[in-house]
């Protein structure tokens, strides 16, 4: 996660261009492999054989597309791309299924910074994305239509909030009119540490309200949408992942990175985290790799995910 600069309100900026879709592929016959395994792969694909993901390195950026892109077009998708307009060599990837004009949009960021594998920020939200694409690839949708979006540039808006591909793509939906009913954000999931003083926090206080072991997952959201973040906290816990909520007024340091982007354009946001630099010490670091994390802890977060998308689809 990155901080992007100025305020929330009055949302500027280009408006997203979005390329033709590439077609989907028969999806495998393989027998799927177990959720904690397949998470596993696909983060240690990101993090170890292509590596660092961003504008400095275009090779590993081009192979990071093409291989999401693959990915989703393995399940059934048509996956198209959307170009960010300071850097059209790099875009959003969208793959989506179509429903009754309305979304839910499910987002993570494909890059990271520089010499950073980026397992956990944010291998380990692309695998959950992915992992919730393929739940759904063959479902058939009566509400609301489910778009995924793998995010370009997350980590530019650290210099201005409009260089990232969340800014873009929540300008472009605000522009053609869109109706966003949840934006569902997957950002650094699966690091955990069971000790004592592990978990740290923005203000001193909350040390006493949410505990200090990094063993939860975080649910995060604006007052307004309180209501939907807790929808969310209840199916987390359903999969009996304990959890802890920070939707409070005034609490700004959970509004980062792509969330970010879709509240200043008015949508409705919900985020998923581990809390990332409040408890990972790998955290934007050469370290941040795949031996790190819990892949399994995260296999139930994708399970309560899931729980969660059916009850936002009408299922």
């Amino acid at each position: 996660m990155t901080t992007p600069g100025g305020n929330p309100g009055g949302a500027t900026g280009p408006v997203a261009r979005i390329e033709p879709a590439t077609g989907p592929v028969a999806p495998s016959e393989v027998p799927p492999v177990p959720l904690p395994e397949a998470l596993a792969a696909d983060i240690a694909h990101l993090a170890l054989v292509i590596g660092p993901r961003h504008g400095g390195a275009p090779a590993s950026w081009a192979a990071a597309e093409s291989w999401a892109m693959a990915r989703l077009s393995s399940h059934g998708y048509s996956v198209r791309r959307e170009p960010q307009p300071h850097a059209p060599e790099r875009a959003n990837l969208i793959a989506e299924r179509s429903g009754n004009g309305t979304w839910i949009l499910v987002g993570a960021h494909l890059d990271t910074l520089p010499h950073v594998p980026g397992a956990d920020d944010n291998a380990s939200g692309v695998a959950a994305l992915l992992a919730l694409a393929a739940a759904w690839a063959t479902r058939p949708l009566s509400g609301p239509g489910l778009r995924f979006v793998l995010f370009a540039d997350e980590e530019l808006m650290a210099r201005h909030r409009t260089l990232g591909g969340s800014w873009h793509h929540a300008a472009g939906c605000r522009a053609r009119g869109e109706q966003l009913n949840v934006v569902l954000i997957l950002d650094t999931l699966a690091y955990r540490d069971h000790r004592s003083g592990t978990q740290h926090w923005p203000a001193w206080w909350m040390g006493w309200v949410h505990g200090r072991r990094g063993d939860t997952v975080c649910v995060q959201g604006t007052w307004p949408y309180r209501a939907l973040a807790r929808v969310a906290r209840r199916h987390l816990r359903s999969v009996r992942q304990r959890t802890v909520s920070c939707w409070w007024p005034g609490q700004r340091w959970q509004l980062k990175g792509d969330q970010a982007s879709f509240v200043a354009h008015g949508f409705p946001v919900v985020a998923i985290t581990d809390t990332d630099r409040l408890r990972n010490p790998h955290y934007h670091r050469s370290g941040d790799v795949p031996a790190t994390l819990d892949p399994a802890w995260l296999a139930d977060t994708v399970r309560g995910l899931e729980l969660l998308l059916r009850e936002w689809l009408h299922e």
